[in-house]
């Protein structure tokens, strides 16, 4: 065996991640203690600045209720034998010491957990962080004496490092370098930061391989031309760039890096050749040994997968490949590689954000090369704005428009027609065959065979991964689908069938960024780039603050919007002059329907059911647009706000054109007293009754007399409240329905 380091290590790391599929994430039920004031001690494991508050990381962590009686005697640790938990805090107080113990008071909040397919699901990342929740302290009681010097200095450190970048840089300049050089990312500006995501180069922001070696090699370097022996001058190296990680947060990228690193020293000392795919491996597997849940990561399989693309399957795309002049080889050589790494990370990429920047391939062309002058210039920076502040400011000028050339450079690739591919998640099996190509096209690339041969080679292994590319795009949309999304106290409906994508409504009086943080990620995950029909029952807020969300965010939005669909009622345009104008400004088709209109698609048929033309009311709940979705069998109705006024007009409209039995309400206003009456029930006899429903709402939704009500006329209830996103499948005759609160809960296990 040529690599038995390598191969060992790799066996190791799937035996962990055996081990972890077995046992399943962590799990903390601190639901208990949440909103109570609590008396806690732990230890500070780490800490960050963000604005005017410190975040402090506690390990080791044990608490008890001050509002129970002999509080003082009831401390108690959530810890086992399998996991240990910490907590977050949030202090305006100066943060403690590294590795002093505290003991502190305040409120214990649990993290946000994911509601809807696509949504981030926050409570499950910083569970695999080791936290279990965060808390807003009030009052630090007391602090140990002992604490971590050597890390508390590192982290002094860092802080006087980053006031150095901030008198040398402007305000967004400063945060990005904060970034990159220090691992400071809490205080990055927000817009450059999504920027740098929505086109593909936000890598360039995490502490990596390109940092290490930069300052790794200039400090052995500098060791070895003071005399110093090689192994000397190794392991002072090696120690620098271990605290260098410890101070920048030791994140995964990291690690790799100076595990990496640390490799090359070894084989440089005792004069061997460095293997990189040995290095890779062990670092992946000290990495996994110190932490096994970094397993679950994306930012793990991200760093690592890069380096693989690099190590290992750049050699044998490059094989037979044979281009003489210098310049063109050169660029060859940087766009090969630059592919390489876009498809080792592709899968993991798409798993996190659904998505894929299609110009990221040529912008990191510019980028990357861009990057070993920017790194030594913001090195350079702070090191002559620590001896004098207007030198630091003279080569900050440099960094500066850098800096102004990426900005530029994303901007411009913002302007592109097709500028994201949006693939949807993938599954587990395409994930498989994926990377079971990948690795024969990697085994194959052996310099051996005629050169024809070797030609044929290479355009067999680019078609393969065409094939493999495409494959991951591949959605089969079959039936009838669709999903009402947890949007808190509001209404937010997809409905996708026969190639057409439909919204109803999409808006929250509860949630804030609604289609940033739950409608966009929900449609990327599912693979959706166009909207064919966006149809608002009626403008309040809880029903199109989405929308208009969408379409403010202009060509920072990767989804179209094709036609926007209003009610035809008396003075629409006037209450709806703002959707309106929105939806001009983005090239967005106006439709105004009122009840008998329909859009049909083959087997799918909206049909309007109220309001009819011109139909006048001051209740603007009154004109909610109110439409039936029928596919084959099925037949569902969909009623906004609509009042019990409105669901009148809707029985005279079944009485003269008929009514088909309904399988499926969405019921009216959130569950309100005001709408699903009695005589609409009656009339339609729905089987199942959808609420969507914010968490603990101030209006009481859904109002107790309506679940009642539903429940004598045998509709099963759904609610987002309760469920989380709900989504009806009808396919071949069948309709099943799937709560994702209950599929996430089951999937954890």
């Amino acid at each position: 065996m040529r690599r038995p380091l390598c191969a060992a290590s790799l066996v190791c790391i799937a035996l962990i991640f055996w081990w972890l599929c077995i046992k399943g994430p962590p799990k903390a039920d601190v639901s208990a203690w949440t909103d109570r004031n609590l008396l806690i001690s732990g230890t500070v494991s780490g800490k960050e600045i963000r604005g005017e508050t410190q975040v402090v990381y506690l390990s080791n962590i044990a608490f008890c209720d001050m509002e129970s009686p002999f509080w003082e005697d009831s401390f108690q640790s959530i810890n086992d034998t399998d996991d240990t938990y910490g907590l977050i805090c949030y202090m305006q107080q100066e943060a403690p010491p590294m590795g002093a113990t505290v003991l502190l008071t305040g409120k214990m909040t649990v993290f946000a957990m994911a509601t809807n397919p696509g949504e981030f699901d926050q409570n499950r990342y910083y569970r695999l962080q080791g936290y279990c929740g965060k808390v807003s302290v009030t009052e630090i009681v007391s602090v140990s004496e002992e604490y971590d010097a050597f890390r508390e200095g590192l982290y002094r450190i860092r802080c006087y490092l980053s006031c150095v970048l901030d008198a040398s840089l402007d305000e967004r300049d400063a945060s990005v370098m904060r970034a990159m050089l220090l691992g400071e990312k809490l205080q990055m500006d927000r817009d450059i930061k999504k920027l740098y995501q929505t086109n593909g180069i936000a890598h360039i922001l995490a502490i990596s391989g390109l940092h290490i070696s930069m300052i790794g090699v200039g400090l052995y370097q500098l060791f070895k031309r003071l005399a110093l022996p090689l192994y000397v001058s190794g392991g002072l190296a090696m120690l620098g760039m271990t605290a260098y990680a410890i101070m920048t947060g030791g994140s995964a990228s990291t690690v790799r890096a100076v595990v990496m690193f640390g490799f090359m020293v070894m084989a440089a000392c005792v004069r061997r050749s460095y293997d990189l795919p040995t290095a890779l491996s062990v670092a992946a597997l000290c990495t996994t040994i110190s932490e096994p849940y970094v397993l679950y990561q994306s930012g793990f399989w991200m760093s690592y997968m890069a380096v693989f693309g690099v190590a290992v399957l750049y050699p044998a795309l490059m094989d037979g490949i044979d281009i003489k002049e210098k310049r063109l080889r050169m660029l060859c050589n940087a766009a090969i590689g630059g592919l390489c790494v876009n498809l080792a990370t592709l899968p993991v990429l798409l798993m996190s954000y659904y998505e894929y920047p299609v110009y990221s391939i040529f912008l990191n062309l510019l980028v990357i090369p861009l990057m070993s002058v920017l790194l030594p210039a913001g090195i350079i920076t702070v090191m002559a704005g620590c001896v004098f502040l207007p030198l630091g400011k003279a080569v900050g000028m440099l960094v500066h428009v850098i800096l102004c050339v990426y900005e530029w450079l994303c901007s411009a690739a913002m302007n592109l027609p097709g500028r994201s591919w949006i693939a949807g998640a993938p599954g587990t099996v395409k994930i498989i065959i994926f990377y079971s190509i990948l690795i024969l096209i990697a085994l194959s690339g052996k310099k051996i065979g005629k050169k024809r041969l070797r030609r044929m080679k290479v355009y067999i292994r680019f078609l393969l991964i065409a094939v493999v590319v495409l494959m991951m795009g591949l959605r089969a949309e079959e039936g009838l689908c669709i999903t009402m999304l947890d949007v808190g106290q509001g209404d937010g409906i997809f409905i996708r069938a026969e190639g057409i994508t439909c919204m109803i409504d999409g808006g929250s009086s509860s949630k804030s960024h609604l289609a940033e943080y739950q409608i966009m990620p929900f449609l990327k995950h599912e693979g959706i780039s166009e909207i064919d029909y966006w149809l608002i029952t009626h403008p309040d807020e809880d029903h199109c603050s989405g929308y208009q969300e969408m379409m403010e965010m202009g060509k920072g939005n990767a989804i179209t919007v094709h036609t926007l669909v209003l009610p035809d009622a008396y003075g629409i345009r006037e209450s709806c002059a703002e959707l309106i104008a929105l939806a001009e400004r983005n090239g967005v088709q106006v439709l105004l329907l009122s009840s008998g209109e329909c859009i049909q698609a083959g087997r799918l048929k909206l049909t309007v059911l109220h309001p009819r033309e011109g139909y006048w009311t001051e209740d603007i709940n009154e004109n909610s647009l109110v439409v039936s979705v029928e596919y084959e069998d099925f037949c569902g109705v969909f009623t906004g706000d609509a009042t019990a006024e409105s669901e009148r007009e809707v029985i005279q409209y079944w009485e003269e054109y008929g009514c088909r039995q309904v399988q499926l309400l969405k019921v009216g206003h959130h569950g309100s007293s005001t709408s699903t009456s009695e005589a609409f029930l009656k009339y339609c006899s729905p089987l199942t009754a959808m609420i969507s429903c914010g968490r603990n709402n101030r209006y009481g939704h859904p109002h107790e007399e309506i679940v009642e009500r539903l429940e004598q006329y045998g509709c099963r209830i759904y609610r987002t409240d309760k469920s989380g996103a709900v989504t009806v499948y009808v396919r071949d005759g069948k309709m099943w329905i799937e709560e994702y609160l209950a599929f996430h809960a089951l999937r954890s296990e």
